[in-house]
């Protein structure tokens, strides 16, 4: 076990870094101002305006939004976040909504991704539908069905350099 050499205090906001040490399982909602740097096992809810770096052996499942997400380790789950980087060895499972995706080689992307504010049209449009008036004749069939809308979204991408 290593000290740090320089104290860190609380008020240093984004400044700050709270590891989570290999060998470490934490679970929970977590809501920081700074850094959060997982070698061991986290699940449950995260919140920050910073970072969530995941390390090499790191694990994390659950829910989190994070300014940036630096992944060598593994994440199954949803993200919300400016910025997914998921380096060699890295492996993300789940959905991300993020404006800048960035997957380097041996590294694995099985999930959804979307643009932020995405969602909410989708959900707008479903909504517009769902509001429309049922055909009166028994053949007619309008052009958008919510079973249209719901086949044209993509359930799945797989993205694996190997």
């Amino acid at each position: 076990m290593g000290f740090l050499r320089k104290a860190i205090s609380a008020s240093h906001g984004n400044n700050s870094v709270t590891i989570v040490p290999r060998g470490a399982r934490l679970a929970g909602e977590l809501l920081i101002d700074g850094s959060l740097h997982i070698n061991g096992e986290f699940d449950g809810l995260l919140d920050t305006h910073s970072s969530l770096i995941v390390g090499r052996g790191g694990v994390f499942k659950g829910r989190a939004r994070a300014h940036e997400v630096l992944l060598t380790g593994q994440f199954d789950g949803e993200i919300h976040c400016d910025r997914l980087h998921i380096f060699k060895g890295g492996v993300f499972r789940g959905r991300v909504a993020c404006e800048q995706l960035q997957i380097e080689e041996h590294s694995e992307f099985l999930g959804e991704r979307i643009y932020p504010g995405l969602e909410a049209t989708v959900i707008d449009e479903v909504h517009e539908l769902l509001e429309q008036p049922m055909p009166t004749q028994q053949n007619a069939e309008p052009d958008l069905t919510l079973d249209n809308l719901l086949d044209s979204l993509p359930t799945q991408i797989t993205l694996k350099d190997g």
